[in-house]
């Protein structure tokens, strides 16, 4: 047994109520074309193995290595306009996911922006995986908000595991992503590796 072992203390997670309050009914007439087609690929056909029955692995579009050779990754972060230091970011453990928010701002969320951003909790595993997942779960559970700003539609994502007995959803991602970069995404993704952005 080591005697000098010092036991790493956990931060406490970040819990929310289940209605903070922004979440709000949508008005129909953002729930458009482009909203179907984003709703049927990230909740329905969502791009990341078993979260639906219709799920499918973006292997059979980029190869078995997509996520060890990064090339899907940087496109998509390049596509996103966005960088790993401030508007991509991922904590390693579910504790540090308050301070990242508070690094990226997302700790007043939501607020208006028309940049992407995205904050998120990621044990060491593909990390577009869980950002897909966490798309998916926030449109499937409606805890999303759609708002235009300087004429760009925006969508305001926020996840977590939710436990109806217990205080409220313990946050893993929020997220503010522009409609286009949404169906950009859809576009690399389908058309393959024949898409990567130089």
């Amino acid at each position: 047994m080591l005697k000098n072992y010092k036991k790493i203390e956990e931060k406490p997670k970040l819990v929310v109520p289940h209605n903070p309050g922004w979440i709000k009914s949508l008005n129909n007439k953002l729930l458009d074309d482009n909203f179907k087609k984003i709703f049927i690929f990230y909740v329905i056909n969502a791009p990341c193995k078993n979260a639906s029955e219709r799920s499918f692995d973006i292997k059979a579009y980029w190869g078995e290595n997509v996520w060890e050779a990064q090339v899907l990754r940087r496109t998509l972060i390049k596509v996103g306009d966005m960088d790993e230091k401030t508007t991509f970011v991922r904590a390693r453990r579910l504790g540090d996911i308050s301070d990242l928010f508070a690094q990226t701002k997302l700790n007043k969320f939501p607020f208006d922006t028309n940049k992407n951003i995205i904050a998120f909790y990621n044990n060491g595993k593909a990390e577009f995986l869980d950002v897909f997942f966490y798309i998916r779960c926030s449109l499937a559970h409606g805890r999303f908000k759609i708002k235009v700003i300087d004429k760009e539609k925006m969508y305001f994502l926020e996840t977590g595991d939710n436990n109806r007995k217990k205080d409220g959803v313990n946050v893993k991602a929020r997220m503010i992503i522009k409609e286009k970069t949404l169906l950009d995404w859809i576009e690399i993704i389908t058309n393959g590796y024949k898409t990567q952005v130089k």
